[in-house]
């Protein structure tokens, strides 16, 4: 599947082993006049529920207060900080998270986009663009770590969970 049909909506698979579907969803956050936000949602095998596993900024070059990205337009894909990067560390493992990020062309730094006021505005919002620069690469460690929490958490599900339910009092 491609960028364009993902950025549309459609729903689309990471691997064919674990039956994970996901689809980022628009979600018509208005940033200083600027749209840029989706919202990665994962649905477990035979559910109908949808997670939202993750925050991502799509933007255009040129793009202008008011227009909704295009999806036709090499839209450009931004993490949109690292509690999204820590979730996808936590329930993607290894394999998926490359996927996602070659499927995406997901971008770590903000060469050729810090003038664009669609970054200044929405993606840099109330951070500089140093603090931007040091976040994106706790980000991209994140994504390309080989360490896979995410069976990590599935082999200790009942340990865990019982902990939760303790720590959550």
């Amino acid at each position: 599947m491609d960028k364009q049909t993902i950025l549309k909506g459609s729903n689309f698979s990471l691997d064919e082993e674990s039956g994970l579907k996901f689809r980022l969803e628009y979600r018509n956050w208005n940033d200083y006049g600027f749209y840029t936000l989706y919202s990665l949602e994962m649905r477990l095998p035979d559910s109908n529920l949808s997670y939202r596993i993750a925050d991502i900024h799509v933007m255009n070059i040129g793009q202008k207060a008011g227009e909704k990205p295009s999806t036709s337009n090499s839209p450009i894909i931004i993490i949109s900080d690292t509690d999204s990067a820590e979730r996808l560390f936590l329930f993607l493992s290894p394999k998926q998270r490359a996927r996602l990020e070659n499927l995406l062309a997901i971008k770590y730094d903000c060469r050729g986009i810090e003038r664009e006021q669609a970054f200044i505005n929405s993606v840099l919002r109330d951070k500089t663009i140093s603090e931007f620069i040091k976040q994106q690469v706790v980000i991209k460690n994140l994504m390309s770590s080989s360490v896979d929490a995410c069976s990590f958490l599935l082999r200790n599900k009942h340990q865990l969970s019982l902990w939760l339910s303790e720590v959550a009092k």
